[in-house]
């Protein structure tokens, strides 16, 4: 899928931007089918230089717009401003007292219960160790009575 976007040229704090045709997956500064025009951003005027005859050749083949090339067009008269994609951008909230207050609960909890766990499983080990130790014992002692019944 064939699509209009902006590969960056010019030098470092000079930027201006190529309007090109590319395929949706190349990488933005990669191999383009065709230079439509430029944009310099950095004027007052933000010049465009477009070859309008290709811009409309290509969306008439149903080349798809960037979100950027898209709001351009719009302020170029390229295409209707009801075509305008608006930036959504969702802020962080900042976490009220309570939920940090929270968190330091959890973290609490969390080191109380994998300490909780701990004390059980020495518990066990030390459960099992004994429970080893008097079988041991039953088992001498069960020997030493056979052995002195057959003496």
């Amino acid at each position: 899928m064939l699509i209009l976007r902006l590969k960056p040229a010019g030098k470092k704090k000079q930027i201006i931007y190529h309007i090109v045709v590319t395929e949706h997956t190349s990488p933005i500064k990669g191999k383009f089918v065709e230079q439509l025009g430029t944009y310099n951003p950095r004027t007052e005027q933000k010049l465009f230089n477009l070859n309008q005859e290709r811009i409309k050749y290509w969306i008439s083949k149903g080349v798809k717009f960037s979100n950027t090339v898209n709001n351009l067009f719009c302020d170029a008269k390229i295409l209707p401003d009801k075509n305008r994609i608006k930036k959504t951008v969702v802020k962080k909230q900042k976490k009220t007292e309570e939920e940090k207050s929270e968190k330091t609960i959890d973290k609490q909890d969390q080191k109380n219960l994998s300490e909780q766990k701990n004390i059980e499983q020495q518990n066990i080990t030390d459960a099992s160790e004994k429970e080893q130790k008097i079988e041991e014992k039953t088992t001498t002692e069960k020997d030493k009575e056979n052995s002195e019944k057959t003496a």
